[in-house]
């Protein structure tokens, strides 16, 4: 599959700057995933090891991933939302207080 990737981040405020997140790190961050998952076949992965690679699973992997490396910064939400085809999506979200 080629997958579309959303991500879907609430806040009450911004930062310092004004940003509710710095779009260059948050463009290293697709950036790093689109290399790590380009090509390969989730069933492949460590992650899914012995699970269904379903689409609900990845958008999980994915929002994990997120907060490993972007951090929850001042989100009260982190959505991800992936898409399989044009109709075919699934999301992983987590609020926070």
């Amino acid at each position: 599959h080629q997958y579309r990737v959303e991500i879907r981040l609430k806040a009450s405020a911004l930062d310092a700057n004004g940003y509710l997140i710095d779009l260059d790190d948050l463009e290293r961050f697709i950036d790093s995933c689109v290399a790590f998952y380009s090509g390969m076949l989730l069933n492949d992965l460590p992650d899914f090891n012995g699970v269904n690679p379903s689409i609900e699973r990845f958008a999980k992997r994915f929002h994990t991933r997120f907060l490993q490396e972007i951090g929850p910064h001042l989100f009260q939400a982190v959505e991800i939302r992936i898409w399989e085809t044009d109709v075919a999506w699934a999301s992983y979200q987590e609020r926070f207080p």
